[in-house]
């Protein structure tokens, strides 16, 4: 007789196997623990069989999916069968202005410092201190390109994400803020 085990906590369905004869009763087989004559239903994709209370129910398995909590968006992966909890969603929550505009801000900072570094700075504020050195007059003539055209890209910056956020202009992609920055002249 083929018998279907399942899993002693979820109830999930386990497999198959043949049960045992009873060697004292003939034509009496041994049910072992968590097993069951009955046959699991057919399951679809994301859906499992479990066995409670005497009967094969067929529930939702999201186990190993990341849904993330509607009130703060941090992820949570879904460890247990049946439906997703009340308080998560599928898709990641849309980022915040905030968020959108400190991302701006870093792509910024990025491109300030990429430019000071082709130069063969250490980065943006490395090149902007040279401005006051007048030991050697290309780094200081350099180093005031650098600060002026710093002073000029945050500017331009801060106007565009200042327009963004009172809705008189679209925000911008990371790609078009920078093409749109101040160019940096160097002597």
């Amino acid at each position: 007789m083929q018998i279907y085990h399942y899993d002693s906590i979820t109830g999930e369905y386990a497999g198959t196997s043949q049960a045992d004869e009873s060697p004292l009763e003939p034509d009496v087989f041994l049910m072992p623990a968590h097993a069951t004559a009955i046959a699991p239903p057919a399951v679809n994709a994301g859906e499992c069989a479990v066995f409670r209370a005497g009967a094969w129910q067929v529930l939702p398995d999201h186990r190993g999916e990341t849904h993330y909590d509607v009130t703060t968006g941090a992820p949570v992966e879904i460890k247990d069968i049946g439906a997703v909890p009340a308080g998560l969603r599928a898709t990641p929550p849309p980022p915040s202005t905030r968020q959108i505009i400190d991302a701006l801000e870093q792509s910024v900072q990025r491109h300030l410092d990429e430019a000071a570094q082709a130069r063969g700075y250490d980065n943006i504020f490395t090149a902007c201190t040279y401005a006051d050195e007048p030991a050697v007059a290309q780094f200081q003539a350099e180093g005031m390109a650098f600060r002026a055209w710093r002073s000029l890209v945050w500017a331009h910056c801060y106007q565009v994400l200042a327009a963004a956020q009172a809705g008189t202009r679209a925000v911008p992609g990371e790609a078009e803020l920078i093409a749109e920055l101040p160019a940096l002249g160097l002597p």
